[in-house]
């Protein structure tokens, strides 16, 4: 700094102001020095240098321009989003109402009707996940999500997902496995809806995500406790499906996102379920971590 102060002191032609960006790296502050040229009956009389710190104002800015790029990626996510759910919504609401219509013009057709009301009881619990999703984030982002204190005994639990997975499963074709380890507690305490909604989240994902005839796993570890009167246990759903691009594992677990590719184009969701997963799982003092290799498969451990 000494050296340049000098070299302007020296430039006789100097005519205006001069300015100069400085950190010090010892401080980790940064400074910007003006110089500015006094003239008297046009010659040069003196120099007022002004040094300035401004470590707290780029700092501000940084964070400000964070900010700012942060809202503007949540934004679009959001309008990508709102586009996606508009679509999702329709779709199940145009079969209602036209599987309803079908329905009214042959009620004398036992078997006719009865499929339709088949196709419409499928179309509405799809939409009731769709409004459920949304409404479920919105309690999160607000922080009025409350988890229930209940008892429920772990294989009925489990009886209860296998049912409720087993029509996609057979539909596409997979084999389904599912392995319990070490397990000593099977009467627990705990809000098993929630449970229930994270583990039907990860199995849903795996049947969806993988091809016809493929294979979808559920392992479920108890381990040690830490505590008294708390169990621990762990939850892994394995498929060879089609697996994740890296650059969609690093958002995989944000709200409103989903991969944009050919192969998961036309597969339904919002893109808020992991992100709902992930926030329940924390909440019971836990996580959510994936693994995954595009076109081989995806391992999820709750």
């Amino acid at each position: 700094v000494g050296g340049w102060l000098r070299a302007v002191f020296s430039d006789g032609s100097l005519r205006g102001p001069v300015e100069r960006d400085v950190a010090l790296a010892e401080s980790g502050r940064q400074f910007k020095i003006r110089v500015y040229p006094v003239y008297q009956d046009g010659a040069l009389e003196r120099y007022i240098t002004v040094l300035a710190d401004q470590t707290d104002a780029i700092g501000y800015q940084r964070t400000l321009s964070d900010a700012l790029e942060s809202a503007r990626n949540a934004n679009v996510a959001k309008s990508n989003f709102l586009s996606h759910m508009s679509h999702e919504i329709r779709t199940p609401m145009n079969a209602i109402i036209g599987m309803t219509a079908i329905a009214g013009l042959h009620l004398d057709n036992h078997n006719r009707v009865r499929n339709c009301l088949e196709k419409i009881t499928i179309s509405s619990r799809l939409l009731l996940g769709l409004i459920n999703e949304v409404l479920d984030m919105a309690r999160i982002e607000n922080g009025r999500m409350l988890l229930a204190e209940e008892e429920f005994n772990m294989g009925d639990l489990l009886q209860s997902l296998v049912a409720m997975v087993q029509g996609s499963v057979r539909e596409k074709r997979h084999t389904f496995d599912i392995h319990v380890h070490s397990l000593k507690h099977e009467q627990l305490v705990g809000d098993v809806q929630r449970i229930q909604q994270v583990l039907l989240n990860m199995l849903s994902n795996a049947v969806k995500f993988t091809p016809d005839n493929g294979r979808v796993g559920l392992d479920i570890t108890e381990y040690p406790s830490e505590g008294t009167g708390v169990a621990r246990f762990e939850f892994t759903v394995a498929d060879n499906g089609i697996g994740m691009k890296p650059e969609f594992m690093r958002k995989l677990f944000e709200p409103f996102e989903r991969a944009d590719d050919a192969a998961t184009r036309d597969i339904q969701g919002t893109g808020l379920g992991m992100a709902i997963s992930r926030n329940i799982t924390q909440m019971m003092n836990g996580d959510i971590s994936a693994e995954s290799e595009y076109g081989k498969g995806s391992r999820f451990t709750a």
